[in-house]
């Protein structure tokens, strides 16, 4: 369950590096749609949520690495920001990719690269938070693809957490490190506890630095808690959530037209129609008004009113129900290094 029993090694390290695709990711960008491309990688990352590999770390940070580019070719600095951070957070090696570097100026290529490498600078000054490795005999436990031990750090950001139980196989957790991660309970059959081999230099390197080939660990059916999709603050926005490209918008902005309306027939209708009852109570009193013109009168008013309250009440109930969806598929999650996150259901 754990090894690619009967597959070459260099079929266990294709499968591995086939398990993260940035095809259409990358094409989206090349063409200018980062919208798309922003769409496109956060279902990459939802594929990743309960992984049967352990991916190379490389191609876990090109993610984030796109996506701080989509957002740059939507002026949302903070979005860029966000997103390289958590690149260099998963991998501090990680290079810029340049082939999205075709279509710019020399002048904007350095402009980019300069603040890709102010950021990685920025995240290499950042403490560590310790992941609390357990110590175990012969426990092999991966952070983002690499091999980490106890008395080893990670940096602030949202990280891939995989341990290959002996008898569970590869189990994985998305985790902050914030609070701390409960490694028995991805494995409930236990391991063993051994003698330490780590070293006391938890704080003197930061990022965990071991590298191996890790594409023998594989288990088809893992056992993963749900934690949901993790987004930056700046995807707050409706233009950023392809969440809101759902039944959930279509109500809200239903009903929020409808109150508007009801609100514009209000003043331009009722109101008008509400005078003119007034003016024919008052010339009836004085006989100066036939009865036909004032049920005339009357009936315009009721139609009048009664469309009015029925866009209102349409409107409303719409708009709660809309509200009632979002906030099914959305709730706010922290995710370290000063960042609020989304954590969404499809």
């Amino acid at each position: 369950m754990l090894m690619l029993n009967g597959w070459a090694e260099d079929d266990a390290r294709a499968a591995q590096k086939a398990m993260i695709s940035h095809t259409v990711v990358q094409t989206a960008l090349v063409e200018g749609n980062a919208k798309l491309a922003l769409k496109e990688s956060r279902l990459l990352l939802d594929s990743l949520e309960c992984p049967q590999r352990v991916p190379l770390s490389k191609e876990l940070a090109k993610v984030y690495i796109d996506q701080g580019y989509a957002y740059h070719l939507l002026s949302d600095d903070e979005g860029v920001q966000l997103s390289w951070e958590q690149a260099f957070s998963t991998d501090p090696e990680v290079q810029f990719d340049d082939a999205l570097l075709v279509n710019l100026s020399e002048n904007d290529q350095e402009d980019l690269l300069n603040r890709f490498e102010q950021i990685r600078g920025l995240v290499e000054a950042q403490g560590v938070f310790d992941p609390a490795i357990p110590n175990a005999s012969g426990l092999k436990v991966f952070i983002d693809g690499r091999t980490i031990s106890e008395g080893q750090g990670v940096k602030p950001g949202r990280h891939l957490a995989q341990v290959v139980c002996p008898v569970e196989g590869l189990q994985s957790r998305w985790t902050t490190f914030e609070t701390p991660l409960a490694w028995d309970e991805m494995c409930p059959s236990g391991f063993e506890s051994g003698e330490s081999n780590a070293e006391d230099d938890f704080f003197t390197s930061g990022f965990f630095a071991a590298v191996e080939d890790t594409s023998q660990y594989y288990n088809p059916e893992p056992t993963c808690e749900s934690g949901g999709l993790s987004l930056g603050l700046s995807e707050l926005s409706f233009d950023g959530l392809s969440m809101f490209d759902s039944p959930a918008a279509v109500s809200l902005t239903s009903g929020a037209g409808l109150v508007l309306g009801g609100a514009i027939a209000y003043y331009a209708w009722v109101a008008p129609t509400y005078a003119a009852v007034e003016d024919a109570q008052q010339r009836a009193s004085q006989q100066a008004i036939s009865k036909a013109d004032a049920q005339a009168i009357s009936k315009s008013f009721n139609v009048a009113r009664y469309t009015t309250l029925g866009l209102l009440a349409g409107g409303t109930i719409l708009t709660g129900y809309g509200t009632y969806l979002s906030t099914r598929q959305v709730s706010i999650v922290p995710m370290g290094i000063g960042v609020v996150g989304v954590q969404t259901q499809f």
